[in-house]
């Protein structure tokens, strides 16, 4: 059976974010590998409008979803230890197991709350769902927490199994006994509490026979009832669920983004969310403004005022809004990019840092098609500054006439450049750096000084 997505009515655009931009952008360090998988596939345009539509839903019914999306986390674990079972008592007990977190996870969808289209269509694809299972399970959900709690207890050298109505887990159960034999095994409770070892669950069906071959029976008769396709439910859950308690668990300004049809990406009171998990300055909100009539900027300014931050600002913008998410912004008003790529400094592999910056450049130019997001961090800043410069102003003249968005983070502007340029401000009255990225009214100075002391020159 496939059951209807929470993601897309239209097909997926085929476009895969590189696995580099998470990285370069701190995603990684801020989101989990569920959500980012999710991300990392750009949907097509009309499919953000539908899951704008899902995330209000779930904001406005975070504890639900959560609930809900505990429970379909729940059954991809129970699912994924069914599938790594190694006898036939094991698979029958996990797959009775499996059928109960099923029931589980359809009784908290069919009543999920929400007015959006595909969360309607979710709940009404549970309506009366498992309905066979749901007859033959009656009393399957006792007997397997009777399965789970058994009293393990030590005689000698003999390990003695019988049943318990005690309220201690069967994780610390199995780990006084492992202590007791001195066999000094670690049980991680949550995964001791969803499968049993092997051993002992073949053990244990010996011990009662009777139990297990219901366990049989039940899974010879709806083995190939169980459709896969309900484990997708994991990760599009949790996209939602996720971005909706990060914005607010820290009480984050955020706003769908406005999308347009001329290139533009244009952003009021941005956000870089990857410092919220930095003990540091207070975050500073910033503006962001590409047009048609200027696409391209190059960013330059002294280190440490704030420069990466901008950009890793933008490219997680632009993540979120092309994921049908709202934007850590007052307001946003963009292009929706047909790819988003990202240039940061990398430590090289088996090749100088200069050839690693040109082959990744030249993937970048194969892959910006003229209508995509690029951020480039420094790129050719370990490079002499004649070779830079000269790279740097074939490099800016290929993308600014591309068509692409572009900000360009620089220590080397071309000679005689009139390309627009910014940089960070700073306090007049006492030369502190304010963090406010803003147009430079003048010459920016290369300071190249500080990018080869950063790289050890």
């Amino acid at each position: 059976m496939i059951y209807p997505s929470l993601l897309y009515r239209a097909a997926p655009t085929g476009v895969r974010l590189a696995p580099g931009v998470f990285s370069d952008l701190q995603l990684t360090k801020i989101l989990s590998a569920d959500t980012l998988d999710t991300m990392s596939v750009l949907c097509a345009p009309e499919d953000v409008t539908l899951r704008q539509a899902v995330y209000r839903d779930t904001e406005a019914n975070l504890s639900a979803y959560k609930t809900l999306t505990l429970a379909a986390k729940r059954l991809n674990g129970v699912q994924s230890a069914y599938s790594s079972a190694r006898s036939v008592p094991e698979r029958d007990y996990l797959f009775a197991r499996l059928i109960l977190a099923a029931l589980d996870f359809a009784d908290l969808a069919a009543v999920i709350p929400g007015d959006s289209e595909l969360i309607a269509d979710f709940r009404a694809g549970f309506s009366g769902s498992f309905s066979a299972e749901r007859s033959d399970s009656k009393g399957l959900s006792a007997l397997t927490d009777s399965i789970l709690n058994l009293e393990f207890s030590v005689k000698g050298d003999n390990l003695k199994v019988s049943r318990s109505a005690g309220s201690i887990s069967l994780a610390k159960r199995l780990q006084f006994a492992s202590d007791s034999l001195g066999l000094n095994i670690s049980f991680d409770k949550r995964e001791a509490d969803t499968e049993l070892n092997t051993r002992i669950i073949n053990a244990v069906s010996a011990l009662f026979p009777e139990e297990f071959k219901r366990f049989s029976d039940f899974h010879r008769k709806f083995e190939n009832d169980f459709s896969i396709d309900l484990l997708k439910y994991c990760h599009e859950l949790t996209l939602y669920t996720e971005i909706a308690s990060l914005y607010a668990k820290n009480n984050i300004t955020h706003n769908f983004p406005n999308f347009v049809s001329d290139k533009r990406l244009e952003v009021a009171g941005l956000l870089d969310l990857s410092l919220l998990f930095k003990e540091q300055r207070e975050i500073v909100a910033n503006d962001v403004f590409f047009t048609p009539q200027e696409p391209f900027f190059f960013l330059s300014g002294a280190n440490g005022g704030g420069k990466t931050t901008y950009l890793r600002s933008i490219g997680t913008a632009a993540v979120l809004a092309r994921s049908g998410l709202p934007v850590p912004a007052e307001s946003m008003r963009v292009y929706p990019f047909s790819n988003i790529l990202t240039h940061f400094p990398r430590d090289e592999h088996g090749e100088s840092r200069l050839e690693d910056e040109q082959r990744r450049m030249a993937e970048i130019l194969s892959l910006h098609g003229g209508d995509s997001l690029v951020l480039l961090n420094e790129t050719f800043a370990t490079t002499t500054t004649e070779k830079a410069a000269e790279l740097t102003t074939e490099l800016s003249a290929a993308l600014a006439g591309s068509g692409c968005i572009t900000l360009y983070i620089t220590h080397q502007l071309p000679e005689n450049n009139s390309l627009p340029v910014l940089t960070v401000a700073v306090n007049d009255a006492n030369s502190k750096r304010t963090y406010k990225v803003v147009r430079s009214s003048g010459k920016t100075s290369s300071y190249a000084e500080d990018i080869l002391r950063k790289y050890g020159f």
